[in-house]
């Protein structure tokens, strides 16, 4: 089969809920205010502590590892993959501590939680979704959240929410009073967004034909003369109106994208990354099939003024998370906090967001195969019984 990876989202129930309560998951803090910390260490497999209550590695690793699962997935060996594990891992420590202190102050001044409130997080989130509420619970379980952890990490961050409106909250939501604040927050946000794997895009062009059934050498060679005529000048959508299999593929030049470089088949990613625009590579092998591939432009995010609405969302949330964590930690002071996260054990996190996000990506294709719009498409044009094009 050749599948070129180009799909369409399914839904995903996010461990972030906190997305719909503070901020959007992915957009890291780009300033963390200092967690107070005491110089006595931590029992070993325990990362901090607030008040005597204590965060094991253990439990921050399942939360890392499903928030990891609930993200799109990250093209393999990507700088840019890198970088957002370590943001991801940063982002559910900070959140871990954060909930503990709010816990704290909250038996302090008598907040709490109700069941009922954690029901219509979830009937919410099932809503948005169009899920059941046994579709959400069967979404959390395969981002290894059991229910009950599932309804404790919503509670969590619900009592953050809480903690913050019954107090600085209730006098004023922190802002953005200035234009050029405004225009410099914005800026920052969009440089962690734009670096995101799920928002850089890519275009490209392709010319595939079916290869399986000992039609490899013919079709390669067909293909490989194809090449040759395109290095000498000759127009790649040219060739595509001529010989593609399929009146979709001639009329628009076998064109795929833009789309995120995320859901894009690792065999063309992996080539698409060493070559120059308008540059014709192949035969390229992907799945079943043989293509000759052309990269339109290199990979790149959109403009900030295409993506302004969301990024001035996100940079509203950004700010206003910073400012709960700041007072959170100031709180801390009074509960003793402590926080020791080793080099080591960070490398570790990083290493299994990595892994739960390539799990996902092998898993999500082959679920989502039988849904996928654009790759019946393509098996609409192997079907076609074209022998492939003449020399």
């Amino acid at each position: 089969m050749l599948d070129l990876g180009m799909r369409f989202h399914a839904v995903h129930v996010r461990l972030g809920v906190v997305g719909v309560l503070l901020a959007a998951l992915g957009c890291a803090p780009r300033k963390r205010p200092a967690i107070p910390t005491t110089a006595a260490p931590l029992p070993a497999g325990v990362v901090a502590s607030v008040g005597g209550e204590t965060l094991a590695l253990e439990a921050l690793r399942r939360r890392v590892v499903a928030t990891a699962a609930g993200t799109e997935p990250c093209p393999d060996g990507s700088d840019r993959c890198s970088a957002a594990a370590k943001a991801l891992v940063e982002r559910a420590l900070e959140d871990e501590v954060n909930e503990l202190l709010a816990r704290h102050h909250a038996e302090r001044v008598g907040l709490r939680v109700e069941p009922r409130e954690v029901d219509a997080i979830i009937d919410s989130v099932a809503a948005s979704a169009q899920l059941s509420k046994d579709e959400v619970l069967a979404a959390a379980r395969r981002q290894e959240l059991a229910e009950s952890d599932y309804r404790r990490l919503i509670e969590s961050q619900l009592l953050v929410a809480k903690v913050w409106s019954f107090g600085p909250g209730k006098d004023a939501e922190p802002g953005l009073k200035t234009e050029a604040e405004k225009r410099a927050e914005m800026n920052a946000t969009y440089e962690t967004w734009k670096n995101d794997p799920r928002h850089v895009r890519a275009e490209v062009r392709v010319l595939p034909f079916f290869a399986g059934e000992g039609r490899e050498q013919y079709v390669s060679s067909s293909l490989t003369s194809l090449r040759d005529r395109a290095a000498r000048g000759e127009d790649f959508c040219k060739l595509v109106s001529t010989y593609a299999p399929n009146d979709a593929m001639r009329t628009n030049c076998g064109s795929i994208g833009p789309m995120p470089i995320t859901l894009i088949a690792p065999e063309i990613r992996s080539a698409i990354g060493k070559m120059k625009p308008l540059e014709v590579l192949g035969p390229l092998r992907v799945g079943e099939g043989m293509i000759l591939l052309q990269l339109v432009d290199l990979p790149h995010a959109p403009p900030l003024e295409e993506v302004y609405r969301e990024v001035w969302s996100l940079t509203v949330e950004r700010v206003r998370r910073e400012a709960v964590t700041a007072w959170l930690r100031g709180l801390g002071r009074g509960y003793g906090s402590r926080i020791q996260l080793s080099a080591t054990d960070a490398a570790m996190l990083e290493a299994e967001v990595l892994r739960a996000r390539g799990l996902r990506t092998a898993g999500e294709r082959r679920r989502e195969s039988e849904l996928d719009v654009a790759t019946e498409m393509m098996r609409n044009i192997l079907r076609d019984g074209s022998q492939g094009p003449t020399r």
